[in-house]
C-alpha cells in the first residue's frame, strides 16, 4: 500500500468520524410531541385561537377603535389597530402550532409569546370589562390562572427542554417583526388615544 492510498484512507476515516459526530447536533429534537405539550398546543393554542376568533367576530365593533372625535389620521390608525387586533391571535396561534410540530428553533419563544398575549388580553378584559357578566369574569380569572400555569410549564418542562434544547432556540427576524407588531401596536395605541382625547376634547 503506497503513501497516497494510506493518506486517502485516513482522510476517509476522518470524514466518516466527522459525519458521525455531526449527527447528534443535526438532530433538532428527541422524541415526539405528546402529553401535556400536545394538550397545550391542541387545547390552549388551537381551541383557544378558534374560540377567540368566534368571540371576536361576535363582539367586534369598530366603534371600539374609531371614536367620533377622531380626525382622519386617527381614524385611519384606528382601522389599522382593529385589523391588527383581529388577525394577531389567529396568526400567532397558527404559527406557534406550526413551529412546534415542525420542531423549529423559535417554537418555545412563540409559545411563550402566545401565552403572554392571552394573559394581557384577559387582564385588560378583567379590568375594564364593565359589561361582562359575573360568570364571564370568573371564567376570565380562571384563564389568567391557567395562563400563568402554562407559562411556567413552557419555562420549566423537561419535555419541552428535551425536544427544544435551550442552546438551539432562537427567534428569526420575521418573528421579531411579527411580535413587535402584535404587542407594540395595541400598547402604543392606548396611550395615543388617551393623549389625543386629553388634548382635543
Amino acid at each position: 500500500m503506497d503513501e497516497n492510498t494510506i493518506q486517502m484512507n485516513e482522510e476517509t476515516a476522518l470524514t466518516n468520524e466527522a459525519t458521525t459526530q455531526e449527527l447528534p447536533s443535526e438532530k433538532k429534537h428527541q422524541g415526539t410531541i405528546q402529553g401535556w405539550l400536545a394538550f397545550f398546543l391542541v387545547v390552549r393554542v388551537g381551541a383557544g385561537t378558534l374560540l377567540t376568533i368566534v368571540m371576536s367576530a361576535m363582539n367586534f365593533s369598530i366603534q371600539s377603535y374609531v371614536f367620533p372625535h377622531f380626525n382622519a389620521v386617527m381614524q385611519g390608525l384606528g382601522y389599522l389597530v382593529a385589523v391588527v387586533d383581529i388577525v394577531s391571535v389567529p396568526v400567532l396561534g397558527i404559527y406557534t402550532i406550526y413551529a412546534f410540530y415542525t420542531y423549529k428553533p423559535n417554537a418555545v419563544a412563540l409559545g411563550k409569546s402566545y401565552v403572554i398575549m392571552m394573559l394581557i388580553i384577559n387582564a385588560i378584559t378583567l379590568l375594564i370589562g364593565e359589561q361582562e357578566t359575573a360568570q364571564r369574569m370568573i371564567n376570565i380569572a380562571f384563564s389568567l390562572v391557567w395562563g400563568v400555569v402554562w407559562l411556567a410549564y413552557l419555562l420549566f418542562s423537561e419535555q419541552v427542554n428535551e425536544l427544544f434544547p435551550a442552546q438551539q432556540r432562537k427567534l428569526y427576524l420575521p418573528d421579531k417583526i411579527l411580535l413587535a407588531i402584535v404587542f407594540g401596536v395595541p400598547l402604543l395605541w392606548i396611550p395615543l388615544v388617551y393623549l389625543y382625547t386629553l388634548l382635543y376634547i
